[in-house]
């Protein structure tokens, strides 16, 4: 089913969170753990919460029984990694950590890691670092990264950047060094930077930076490589 006014259908969609992402019972499948010690442990922040959820309407209408509607419960779909971090916070617990003893053993291994990816003390990025866990905590790692860490946050966030001044550059002129470096900054964030789902690519900011690199570069060079990047297909 598509609707009139969108680009994707809601096949679309659903192909993209099964290939990419788990649902709360295969997540807690794959982890060794029952959905109820699920829940507790993203209540607990103990690990990031799901990065999608859905829920699906069905209308139908007919002479006989007229128009009925249905509403699927919530699906919430967690991105792959989310197994580390449970056995991560699991092997704390087992340890006799509470879940919040847990919760602000991982928050400080977190903001260490974030300062370490900026190459920074943590005392001097610290509003820096607790706004990084603020995103890890929303679920915006899984929407955004191939495998989530602040190390790969900020590799995405330092590449964007690039890529925008690039870009900013190539509106006054393009030369082979623009090229190479757009190529090279393109590539830093696709190593990172996860795909897009089809629901995403149009609301997405760094989708149309990273879409306007790839047209420019797919222009300017005949590298079939450029086409696979994420900028190309579909936050």
């Amino acid at each position: 089913m598509q609707d009139e006014h969108s680009e994707f259908s809601v096949g679309d969609v659903l192909t993209y969170l099964r290939q990419n992402y788990m649902t709360s019972e295969e997540l807690a499948s794959r982890a060794g753990i029952t959905v109820e010690r699920l829940d507790a442990l993203v209540q607990s922040e103990c690990i990031p919460p799901y990065s999608h959820s859905a829920r699906l309407y069905l209308r139908t209408e007919t002479n006989i029984s007229g128009r009925k509607e249905t509403i699927d419960d919530e699906v919430r779909y967690y991105h792959p990694d989310t197994v580390r971090y449970i056995r991560d916070a699991e092997r704390l617990s087992l340890s006799g950590h509470t879940l919040t003893e847990t919760s602000a053993l991982v928050k400080e291994r977190f903001l260490h890691e974030v300062a370490q990816a900026l190459g920074r003390p943590l005392i001097e990025i610290g509003a820096v670092a607790e706004e990084s866990w603020k995103e890890f905590m929303a679920g915006t790692y899984g929407v955004c990264l191939k495998h989530m860490s602040a190390d790969n946050m900020i590799k995405k966030q330092r590449a964007v950047h690039r890529l925008n001044k690039l870009l900013n550059r190539h509106e006054a002129k393009i030369n082979s060094e623009v090229i190479d470096e757009l190529r090279s900054a393109l590539q830093d964030y696709n190593d990172v930077a996860a795909a897009f789902g089809p629901h995403e690519i149009s609301e997405s900011s760094r989708g149309k930076i990273a879409k306007r690199a790839v047209a420019i570069l797919s222009e300017a060079t005949s590298d079939p490589a450029i086409s696979t990047y994420h900028g190309q297909g579909g936050a």
